[in-house]
């Protein structure tokens, strides 16, 4: 025996019917400018209306009743089964009835023919029912109950109607609200008019409980008619139910329609209501609808439709679920953590000892029938689409399956379907579903969402579809396709964000500006435009993995991606094979993962090709490990390798030579280090040119010097150095021939390398300082020659960079010491009137060691450099010169020999310094007196030796003495 339903105590207005007595007048309409409904005055017919008055209007003013314990209503409207409540039905006036309730009253039922309009024919007409002041505790609900409503309708007409609670009734240990509006059917807004129905806390159930009635059309529509607009709110844990299981006839109940003919639907169901059961616990419930016979959302054309639940919210829908029909529109948003919308149909369900027959399994359809349908879900919203069991009189015992129906985008050519996911990191909608079904229409799958962790995951089945009307398309975030979609057809767009394939995906696929493919799946024909990268491996993973094209690949000036440890022909890499032909120009970029570099012979292979191998694959800035550079080249017979495919080799052969492409960086080291060694370097002379055993000195010296010469294998490296120096000191001690003094000094160097096989080029700079003394015994005059013999000692410290082209930049410190003995003996070659002609042979021994260097490049090359320590400087030079009483002039010729040179090791591959050991100096210059105290004197010179070694110099100084 079926349970005994609460509505069954609904009233039409329970306050107006226990004040009414019989009349026999047909219309009874408000007059009142009181606003109290109990006054007899404030109606037309002299008396507060009765139950035989065929209608009861409220066009103008706003009527106000309360209901409480004084009123104990009526069970049935006693009128002739036509009655109608009309509030604002006269054009451009507006009227309101206002209805609150404070006991616990039992209301009556109206006859099931009876009517209520709200707005109509250009009217403005608001109805709110309040039961907020009620006792919490009341098991049953009082209402509305009637045949149909209509809210809104005809042209320029506004209705609202607002229907007001507390929320779920605390002691029913069910779901029933404690307000509720029972009708037959409900249309808000229709032909031409605008409509709001509110509800917060409260219930409304259509057609509910009327049984063997033929109900043409839809039982709930918002929306209907060209320039209509209907608006419902489900608020505050509220709640509404259309087509209830055990008192509707499938066969007679059409299905909900939002939007209809033309007209705007708009369906909100926002929020939930914190509240406490049937024992006082806390709970929290939802707002929601529930549709039990089917929903089209935006049917026939130039309709729309719109639904929203957010916040919380849960919409379901039972049986056949469509968004966009017929040529209309229809988006439904559904949004927010604990928001859900649930596709169903039943599947063994009971309502007390009563069965419902099982009916199937859900589906929803985006776009029917020349239709357009949207569904976003964002936010960590949930869409199931399945089955639900359970106990329907209880919503605690209701439970939902998801994934157990599909999803079709479409089931028409002239159809088109959107399946929108947005959300958060952690927060992206969710769609539970067994498979999605592209039709023939147009169907798009938009992942629109900011989870960029790859932690998001689409699962679904993609089934069916076209190149030229089925797209799944990424827009941001990072989306995870793990499963095989081969049976997918259609063709995949990354337009922004990063699609990343670990499965199959079939169909085509197209990469577009700032859309980024990653994974290490298979993927269809493929096109990589301008702007867009294939990174091949799992997103923020770099284990060299593989990525497979099966079919045709065009490069229309995308780049690719490959993570490499550099190092030789075995180096663990990642690779793309294409099992198609390639066309197109592709740009390639290669990141090095710790690779030490190393010599390759046939070379690292990067990309297979089994097709024809037409596509040109263009190397995008430096590839650099160790002491080598990377070139991406096609494989070649004379190489052994195949023609079709592309490797990464740091080995060049030309002329006839095969060598190893050196990082340029390696010449800029070297050439650092050894201006580091010789920065403050120089002889007796360059420093103070003569002495004189009566006086101390002071002295400066400001100098200029170029050098140029050769690094590495092939000498396929040429350092240019470029040095000037600031160097000052003073005699602290002077007695007989001894002089003993101190210096400092600054230096500038800057080394500029090229190299001659890739072009590229690097450069480094230092900033030196030193600090240093010096002792002279200085036994010689110009009239007589003689001894001199000079020593120095110093200590250096420098501040070095080095630059490479597309590197960073490099900034390391260095520091060392150097010590000088010199000597030489003065000859007279002859004296003449004013003049004295001089030789003079000299020998020079410099001592120089600078720091070790072990360093590690923000790349991780490590850099060590060698043979910087224990350097011999050894120069035998003949001084030629010319005394007159205020002026010198010299030429000297010197013989240098260098022990050894500084080479540097970058990972494994070590690089050494060309430069040849053995220089030739030519050296000229002038002395000018003048005052007594002040000189001044400047010099040039040149430097030659084999292996195009060459360099050249200025310097000028004074000297005052004192």
């Amino acid at each position: 025996m079926m349970k005994k339903s609460i509505f069954v105590l609904k009233p039409l207005v329970a306050t107006i019917l226990s004040l009414i007595s019989t009349h026999s007048l047909a219309d009874a309409y408000w007059i009142g400018n009181d606003g109290n409904y109990k006054d007899d005055s404030n109606w037309s017919i002299g008396k507060v209306p009765d139950l035989s008055m065929e209608n009861i209007v409220i066009n103008k003013g706003q009527a106000n009743v309360e209901f409480d314990n004084n009123f104990n209503g009526f069970t049935q409207w006693q009128g002739n089964g036509h009655n109608q409540i009309i509030i604002g039905s006269a054009q451009g006036e507006a009227g309101s009835l206002n209805i609150t309730v404070s006991d616990e009253l039992y209301g009556i039922r109206s006859d099931w023919d009876s009517s209520l309009i709200v707005g109509a024919d250009g009217g403005q007409g608001t109805f709110t029912f309040d039961k907020r002041g009620a006792n919490p505790d009341y098991k049953n609900s009082i209402g509305i109950a009637n045949k149909s409503t209509l809210i809104g309708d005809g042209l320029q007409s506004q209705g609202t109607v607002n229907l007001l609670g507390t929320g779920k009734n605390p002691s029913s240990g069910g779901s029933s609200p404690q307000t509720a509006f029972d009708t037959g059917s409900l249309t808000i807004g229709s032909n031409g008019g605008s409509g709001l129905f509110n509800i917060d806390g409260a219930d409304a159930s259509i057609n509910g409980y009327v049984k063997d009635f033929d109900l043409n059309g839809s039982p709930f529509i918002l929306g209907t008619g060209a320039n209509s607009t209907g608006t419902a709110n489900i608020l505050g844990g509220g709640k509404l139910v259309v087509s209830y299981p055990l008192s509707y006839d499938p066969s007679t109940d059409g299905k909900v329609v939002i939007g209809q003919d033309g007209g705007t639907g708009i369906l909100n169901i926002l929020g939930q209501k914190q509240g406490v059961d049937a024992n006082g616990d806390p709970i929290t419930y939802s707002s929601r609808v529930h549709f039990y016979n089917g929903l089209v959302v935006g049917t026939d054309t130039n309709s729309k439709g719109y639904v929203n639940v957010s916040d919380g919210g849960e919409l379901r829908s039972f049986n056949e679920t469509v968004i966009g029909k017929n040529g209309g529109e229809g988006h439904v948003l559904v949004s927010g953590e604990n928001s859900r919308f649930n596709v169903l149909a039943n599947k063994n369900n009971t309502t007390g000892s009563s069965e419902v027959d099982e009916v199937g399994i859900g589906e929803l359809t985006l776009g029917s029938q020349g239709g357009t349908g949207s569904l976003t879900i964002d936010d960590g919203a949930v869409v199931n689409i399945g089955y639900w069991s359970g106990y329907l009189a209880d919503e605690t015992q209701v439970n939902i399956t998801g994934g157990a129906g599909a999803l079709h985008l479409t089931d028409s050519a002239d159809s088109k379907g959107s399946l929108i996911f947005k959300g958060d990191e952690g927060k992206v909608g969710v769609l539970n579903a067994s498979e999605i079904d592209f039709g023939e229409g147009q169907g798009s799958i938009i992942f629109n969402h900011n989870d960029y962790s790859a932690n998001y995951e689409f699962t679904y089945e993609l089934k069916g579809g076209g190149a030229d009307h089925s797209f799944l398309v990424t827009q941001s975030g990072v989306t995870v396709l793990n499963r095989d979609n081969s049976q997918f057809n259609g063709q995949t767009l990354v337009n922004g964000g990063v699609l990343e394939v670990n499965g199959i995906l079939g169909g085509q696929l197209e990469v577009n500006n700032n859309g980024t493919l990653t994974g290490t799946g298979t993927v269809g024909d493929t096109v990589l435009n301008t702007g867009g990268t294939i990174n091949i491996g799992h997103y923020k993973d770099t284990q060299p993995s593989t990525l497979t094209i099966d079919g045709n690949y065009q490069g229309n000036g995308g780049t690719i991606i490959f993570d490499t440890e550099l190092a030789g022909d075995s180096s663990p890499t990642d690779k793309l094979i294409i099992t198609g032909d390639t066309a197109g120009t592709t740009n390639v970029k290669v990141n090095n993962l710790g690779g030490l570099g190393d010599k390759t012979i046939q070379g690292i292979e990067l990309i297979n090709i089994q097709g024809n191998s037409n596509g040109i694959f263009k190397q995008q800035g430096r590839i650099a490990a160790g002491a080598y550079d990377y070139y991406l080249v096609r494989g070649s017979d004379t190489l052994n390798t195949n023609p079709n495919n592309w490797y990464l080799t740091s080995e060049h052969s030309g002329n006839g030579n095969t060598t190893n492409y050196l990082r340029p960086e390696a010449a800029s080291y070297i050439g650092l280090v050894e201006s580091n060694l010789t920065a403050f370097n120089h002889s007796f002379h360059d420093r103070q040119q003569t002495l004189n055993e009566h006086y101390e000195s002071s002295w400066m010296r400001v100098q200029y010097s170029h050098d140029k010469y050769l690094v590495g294998q092939n000498n396929q490296l040429e350092n240019k150095t470029t040095r000037k120096l600031l160097h000052l000191g003073t005699d602290l001690y002077q007695k007989d021939q001894l002089h003993l003094g101190v210096m400092i000094g600054y230096s500038r160097a800057e080394v500029r390398t090229k190299s001659d096989l890739t072009n590229y080029h690097s450069t480094g700079n230092a900033d030196g300082y030193s600090a240093g003394v010096y002792a002279t015994w200085y036994d010689q005059t110009p009239e007589n020659g003689g001894l001199y013999i000079d020593s120095y000692a110093q200590y250096n410290w420098f501040r070095n960079k080095v630059k490479g082209e597309e590197l960073e930049k490099e900034v390391f410190n260095t520091e060392g010491h150097t010590v000088s003995l010199e000597t030489g003996y003065g000859l007279i070659l002859s004296k003449e009137k004013q003049k004295i002609w001089s030789i003079e042979p000299q020998v020079q021994f410099i001592y120089g060691s600078n720091s070790a260097l072990n360093y590690t490049e923000k790349n991780g090359t490590r850099i060590h450099i060698k043979d910087q320590k224990d350097q011999w400087r050894s120069r035998l030079g003949v001084r030629f010169q010319v005394q007159t009483d205020q002026t010198q002039l010299f030429l000297t010729t010197n013989y240098w020999n260098q022990n050894k040179y500084a080479s540097v090791t970058m990972d494994d591959g070590k690089v050494n310094n060309n430069r040849a050991k053995n220089l030739f100096e030519l050296k000229t210059g002038v002395q000018q007196n003048l005052t007594k105290q002040l000189q001044v004197f400047g010099q040039v010179n040149g430097i030659v030796g084999n292996k195009s070694t060459e360099s050249y110099g200025v310097s000028v100084g004074l000297k005052y003495k004192w």
